[in-house]
């Protein structure tokens, strides 16, 4: 080839490198600009999510909003009879790709794992490394309103309450951003759930307290119904079917959830 024609193509493979580089990043800050308020759920474990999971799916399909998920702990000791992974690292990859299996159905951002370990909250250091860890992730995420565990834990796990009880800590040593605790309503609630089989009762919220409620779509239902489905490492088809079926019934079309601050009664989030 002539010295000519290679000097040529000179601007030609510049504008190819310059591509390749910087238009993925051009778009993905134009993906985030575009996002004029931010929703960030923090749970403690991947499967968690479903506890807000038509929740997370009504916002995520609302224009202008971006819907994020903070994972405390991998759930790497989440050993369930149905299944054959062991503790440990093996468990830990399935359930990282559940989650991402999940935040996919839901239509929200790639789970943010903070790598925790499961079930080992319970000491001062930890708690303060999970303290810093969400500071951090709060920071960058800038969220308008944070949806985390009320300080029952759903039913009492106590991974779940320490979760609960560190994001409180934050928002209220930061005052902001607006904080909700996903909640049952025990006007709702059936009088056992012991065909879910979970290890004690789910605890419900008096009515009175649930000052935001947010009405939830059928297609939002179904897609909660299908991220749940994701979490196969945890529980068998029939289980899913009756969370689901419980969850649907309880909630009717609504999401209820307590305001950590009270306040005036809402129908969004954001408003």
């Amino acid at each position: 080839m002539h010295k000519r024609n290679i000097v040529s193509l000179v601007p030609a493979f510049l504008l190819l490198i310059f591509c390749a580089e910087f238009l993925p990043l051009a778009a993905q800050q134009s993906g985030s600009a575009t996002e004029h308020r931010k929703l960030l759920a923090i749970f403690a474990h991947p499967d968690d999510e479903t506890m807000a999971g038509a929740l997370l799916a009504h916002y995520a399909h609302e224009k202008g909003t971006g819907v994020y998920l903070a994972i405390v702990s991998n759930g790497e000791k989440g050993v369930m009879p149905h299944t054959r992974y062991s503790p440990g690292e093996e468990l830990e990859r399935v359930r990282i790709k559940e989650a991402e299996c999940a935040t996919h159905t839901l239509g929200i951002h790639a789970p943010i794992l903070l790598g925790m370990p499961d079930g080992g909250l319970n000491n001062v250091r930890v708690l303060a490394e999970l303290a810093a860890k969400l500071k951090k992730t709060i920071a960058e995420v800038n969220p308008d309103a944070i949806v985390t565990w009320g300080p029952d834990g759903g039913y009492g796990h106590a991974d779940h309450r320490l979760v609960s009880a560190v994001v409180t800590q934050i928002v209220q040593e930061m005052g902001k951003p607006r904080l909700f605790y996903a909640a049952l309503p025990k006007s709702r609630m059936p009088e056992s759930t012991s065909e879910l089989r979970f290890p004690a009762p789910f605890v419900a919220t008096s009515d009175q307290y649930l000052d935001t409620r947010v009405r939830v779509s059928r297609d939002d239902e179904t897609l909660a119904r299908k991220s749940l489905a994701c979490h196969q490492s945890q529980f068998r088809p029939e289980s899913m079917e009756r969370i689901s079926d419980l969850t649907e019934k309880v909630d009717s079309g609504v999401a209820y959830l307590r305001s950590w601050s009270g306040g005036k009664k809402r129908t969004d989030l954001f408003r």
